[in-house]
């Protein structure tokens, strides 16, 4: 059976051999081009000879017939001027002579109608000022009784405006009285819902807890037998891999090893790994972590600005417990406990604001905490990267399912 390696040495070979005869068969073919280019190269420059001389011919003949002709059409040319010149001039004077006679019947026009303009505006500039003497005693006349009629109006309706101030007064204390009346009854029957409210929100939230802790530490458990178990798949199927590489090896270069062209030297040596010591024992699962009860002050009944006091750091936490894993069943996660975030500043004041409040805007968290917007943005950015909080329609809330430790 030859092996990849030497067929692919023969086909070479033949590549090789027809690339030297298409070279061959290239260098012929360029040959007779060559020369089929050359004899057309020559026959055109004959040609082109003879086609020069023809054209320096016509153009002899061309120039001596275009010099006869501008000699004749320059002396038609001259003759032709000489008579446009003497008409011009006589057409010239006898309208010198027709536009002085015009201009004196002109002068003689416009001074009678200027001696009738002078008259006319004299007679209707005397009869404007008469008319106008007569327009403005009549309009002093009317001005005073109009003056005196709108001052009795004025007085009439400066007596209505003070009646109705009078009465409007009244009406807006007494509106005023009830509406703070009624509005006080629904401040504090709004106080006692939202009391008896937080109440039950808060002994529903710890029941959720306690609940979701215990689910969280059966499925931690279960993680950690299901993670086992892939270490054990993971190398059953590594030792099928490397057997079926051995035999792609054997298959296409004929031998385990070689270092001939196109190949590189291949080692079998594997990576050691420690004993399992036990084969036969499962680890022991995880024992769930027992989940504190979550206690949950409710909102006060009056809301006030001032910023909240910082909760109590905790005193003991609660560590991850971890099963034992013995040494041939290490998986490739170097820690089983995720590492603590780096904190940010104002962040647990933040987040302990929207705990008791429910959700708040980013000025209103700004004006309660008594901190600038960079700290809030940071804070807030900071706890929902961690899951803690989330943002709906630019006001944010705590995760209704989040597991306080």
């Amino acid at each position: 059976m030859m092996s990849l390696h030497d067929s692919w040495l023969m086909a070479r070979q033949s590549r090789r051999q027809q690339q030297c005869q298409r070279c061959h068969e290239v260098d012929q073919l360029l040959q007779s081009i060559q020369a089929e280019r050359q004899h057309r190269a020559t026959q055109l420059q004959a040609d082109l000879a003879l086609f020069r001389e023809q054209l320096a011919h016509d153009g002899q003949v061309r120039r001596s017939t275009l010099q006869h002709d501008r000699a004749l059409m320059q002396a038609t040319l001259q003759t032709w001027l000489q008579e446009q010149r003497d008409r011009r001039q006589a057409q010239a004077y006898e309208l010198a002579q027709n536009l002085n006679e015009f201009v004196l019947s002109l002068q003689d026009q416009t001074a009678d109608f200027l001696a009738m303009a002078a008259c006319d505006r004299q007679i209707m500039a005397t009869h404007l000022t008469n008319k106008l003497h007569t327009f403005h005693q009549t309009l002093q006349a009317e001005g005073m009784a109009a003056k005196q009629t709108r001052q009795a109006e004025l007085a009439e309706m400066s007596a209505l405006v003070q009646d109705s101030l009078a009465m409007n007064s009244q009406v807006r204390w007494q509106t005023q009285a009830e509406t703070a009346q009624g509005l006080a009854e629904f401040v504090q029957a709004l106080r006692t819902e939202v009391a008896t409210y937080l109440e039950t929100q808060a002994i529903a939230r710890q029941q959720q807890a306690t609940i979701l802790q215990q689910n969280l530490a059966h499925g931690r458990s279960q993680r950690l037998l299901g993670m086992q178990q892939l270490a054990h798949q993971w190398r059953r199927d590594r030792s099928a891999r490397q057997a079926e590489h051995r035999q792609l090896q054997q298959t296409v270069w004929g031998r385990t090893q070689t270092t001939g062209l196109g190949a590189a030297p291949i080692s079998n040596a594997q990576p050691s790994r420690a004993k399992p010591v036990a084969t036969g024992s499962k680890p022991a699962p995880a024992k769930p972590v027992a989940a504190k009860p979550v206690t949950i002050k409710p909102a006060p009944a009056k809301p006030s600005l001032k910023p909240l006091p910082k909760p109590a750091a905790p005193t003991s936490k609660p560590a991850l417990a971890a099963a034992p894993i013995a040494v041939s069943q290490r998986l490739p996660l170097v820690a089983m406990e995720p590492a603590k975030p780096a904190t940010v500043p104002h962040e647990q004041d933040v987040f302990t604001y929207l705990h008791q409040t429910h959700g708040s805007r980013l000025t209103q968290i700004e004006s309660a905490l008594g901190i600038n917007r960079f700290q809030a943005v940071d804070a807030l950015r900071s706890l929902i990267k961690k899951g803690m909080i989330t943002q709906r329609d630019r006001v944010y809330h705590v995760q209704e399912q989040l597991v306080h430790s």
